[in-house]
């Protein structure tokens, strides 16, 4: 099996990973590719949803009366 990971020294180092993954996330590559991916694919679209949940909640008209706590005779 011929992978792009061969063998487990080709994974990164923990700290090394850390340091690509913040100057990645430093240089705002994410967000540039995803404006980019929207405005070429979805640009000419109009996207939009709506969600509503319905689920019935099951309250009380009125709270539950508490009792009274008996205080400790002196």
């Amino acid at each position: 099996m011929n992978s792009f990971l061969d063998t487990l020294s080709d994974i990164p180092s923990e700290s090394t990973f850390s340091r690509a993954f913040a100057q990645f996330a430093k240089s705002g590559l994410g967000d540039r590719v995803h404006a980019a991916l929207v405005e070429s694919r979805l640009k000419p679209e109009l996207i939009g949803h709506m969600v509503r949940d319905s689920t019935a909640i099951e309250g009380r008209e009125k709270p539950v009366k508490k009792t009274p706590k008996e205080k400790a005779a002196p």
